[in-house]
């Protein structure tokens, strides 16, 4: 019985043209024959990034990263499931749906994903920001406003 995530890590780690990774990309092939979840996701990341290790040469391909994803994530595999909130939020390879993409990382974080979690703060984050940053924008026009109408001595003496 074979580890294919460790086979997976150790594909991740090769370096071009390193003749192993051949022998990688054999195991998670193998992986697929057996339904192996990890070896699904493996196989997302590789059509999802493209390979040209040695003799083996996989072209991005959008669209079986999410099939392979997919298939990761209805076999309940957090990180697959993280990867298609990606694929579908950046609107790799398939119309960008937000909600969707939203939708698969809120999935992988409550089924424990560490990733997702980080991901969808970071995204509220930029929510905060984007808000304070209107809300400054809209404080400066607004003593611009005053400073132009009253000048400097009428905004001090102005009551509001």
């Amino acid at each position: 019985v074979y580890d294919y995530g460790t086979k997976g890590e150790i594909f991740r780690k090769l370096d071009p043209g390193d003749e192993n990774c051949s022998k990688a990309l054999g195991f998670i092939r193998d992986g697929l024959e057996i339904n192996n979840i990890e070896a699904k996701r493996l196989m997302g990341d590789i059509y999802l990034r493209g390979v040209h290790y040695g003799s083996e040469n996989v072209e991005k391909d959008y669209i079986k990263a999410r099939e392979y994803y997919q298939e990761a994530a209805d076999d309940n595999d957090v990180f697959g499931m993280y990867e298609l909130g990606i694929i579908y939020y950046k609107g790799y390879g398939v119309k960008r749906d937000r909600k969707q993409g939203k939708f698969w990382m809120q999935k992988s974080m409550q089924s424990g994903c560490p990733l997702a979690k980080a991901w969808l703060d970071n995204q509220k984050l930029k929510v905060i920001l984007l808000i304070s940053l209107v809300i400054a924008i809209l404080a400066g026009a607004i003593l611009n406003y005053y400073m132009y109408t009253y000048g400097p001595q009428g905004m001090l003496l102005r009551k509001v």
